[in-house]
């Protein structure tokens, strides 16, 4: 019997990686033997099957992993096909990619700035998905730009790609020449 016949893996950043364990079990009185696992369907090129052992003992159990490791952003569905000497067996799997995580600042402080002295300071972007994951950034700006005196200092350097866990610093200039304190 097949633990589970339907295996939904929610959803998952691009290229990065879920992995669920689903459990075979042989509750007849003969050994199960030649067990293997395929993919079929659609997006099978997104998924990735593998048993713990090809044959089962009567009344004992073996383990099935399916790992989900989409390339695309999308939603994808395939099949686990599971067949042996004597028994087949079948698992729906769906799942849903999205863009890769990536983590930023909320807000800066600059604080009290003096009197013609521009103060700088740094924030970055980094990339949490896995080694395999890029994230590309094409395009940095300033919320309410036109309402404040910033500047992105290394503009050109931020637009880059970065893999898995590679971040980015963004340099931000604030060039008061009021001496007052900025609210934010």
């Amino acid at each position: 019997s097949v633990g589970e016949s339907v295996v939904g893996f929610g959803v998952v950043g691009n290229n990065s990686t879920n992995t669920r364990e689903v459990t075979l079990t042989n509750t007849g009185d003969t050994e199960i033997t030649g067990l293997n696992a395929s993919l079929s369907g659609t997006d099978q090129e997104e998924f990735a099957v593998s048993i713990e052992d090809g044959d089962i003992s009567a009344n004992a159990s073996t383990t099935l992993s399916i790992t989900y490791a989409p390339t695309t952003v999308a939603d994808h569905s395939a099949q686990v096909n599971i067949e042996s000497s004597n028994a087949t067996a079948s698992i729906v799997l769906s799942g849903r990619s999205t863009p890769p995580d990536a983590s930023s600042p909320d807000d800066v402080q600059f604080g009290f700035v003096p009197t013609d002295e521009p103060a700088t300071e740094t924030v970055t972007i980094s990339n949490l998905g896995n080694e395999s994951t890029t994230l590309s950034i094409t395009d940095v700006t300033l919320a309410n730009a036109s309402d404040t005196p910033f500047n992105l200092v290394n503009e050109r350097e931020a637009q880059s790609a970065l893999s898995g866990g590679e971040s980015q610093a963004i340099n931000i200039e604030f060039p008061d020449d009021s001496g007052s304190p900025d609210p934010g």
